[in-house]
């Protein structure tokens, strides 16, 4: 084993099994019976227990196990202006706040080993639904390649 330091072996991506207590939660929150703050409350605490189990078993890099997502790419891309989830990318895309920021500081208030967090590519905004995906308002060229896609999204991020 190194010591602790990157890069060592990655154990596992990032998602975890959720609790049942958080799936429960989760629905609650769904159907509007508790609040937002109850529901980050069962986050929290999730997160909590689940870093602290990986650093039991000695895992280098700790993960939130993505409790705080629905579906692992769908909540990241919602916060990004300019991505309709079901209708995919509606205007010029922006990074408007930090998407993971504060899901990033609290896993790592919570934990003494690397934390990380599973971000997917935005590739993934037209990989899913071809030119269908993309409106051709917003982008009127279609973009044939990947490494294209990459150096335009990262250009418009950069600002």
């Amino acid at each position: 084993m190194n010591n602790g330091t990157p890069p060592f072996r990655a154990d596992h991506v990032g998602s975890l099994l959720r609790p049942a207590e958080l799936l429960r939660t989760r629905e609650q929150r769904q159907q509007g019976t508790i609040s937002a703050e109850a529901l980050r409350a069962t986050e929290d605490r999730s997160i909590r227990d689940v870093a602290k189990l990986q650093e039991e078993i000695g895992l280098q890099g700790i993960t939130d196990g993505e409790y705080r997502r629905t579906i692992w790419h769908a909540d990241f891309l919602r916060q990004i202006e300019g991505v309709r989830v079901k209708e995919g990318v509606a205007e010029p895309l922006k990074r408007g706040h930090g998407i993971e920021t504060d899901n990033f500081k609290y896993l790592a208030s919570v934990t003494s080993r690397m934390p990380k967090l599973c971000v997917p590519s935005p590739t993934i905004l037209h990989m899913r639904g071809g030119r269908d995906a993309v409106d051709s308002k917003a982008y009127p060229t279609w973009i044939v390649s990947s490494a294209t896609w990459r150096k335009s999204i990262a250009k418009r991020f950069a600002a």
